[in-house]
């Protein structure tokens, strides 16, 4: 299913998935959820992203998502860690041996 949403509001939602260390898929099921009265589903909480370990595996050009795969977190709060590290974004340069 595709969802058009204003760039505003798409950056909001970024924002808040990667602070919740989450998809936006994720946040915006929840959210449903939520506004429909179903239970609360169980969410694995993910570990904390080392800042190291992205600095690192991004030195090594991988990019947000496969970043994401080798730590087993989201794609999102890799995204939200790399930025608070200074670092941009690489590009399609990705090894594929990960």
């Amino acid at each position: 299913m595709n969802v058009k949403f204003p760039d505003h509001a798409w950056a909001r939602l970024v924002s808040i998935a990667e602070k919740r260390e989450m998809s936006v898929s994720d946040l915006l099921v929840e959210a449903a959820e939520d506004l429909l009265g179903a239970p609360r589903r169980e969410r694995k909480r993910l570990a904390p992203i080392e800042p190291t370990k992205v600095a690192e595996l991004h030195s090594q050009g991988l990019s947000d998502r496969r970043i994401a795969l080798v730590l087993d977190a989201s794609e999102g709060g890799v995204r939200y860690r790399r930025i608070q590290l200074g670092l941009p974004a690489n590009g399609r340069k990705d090894i594929t041996n990960v």
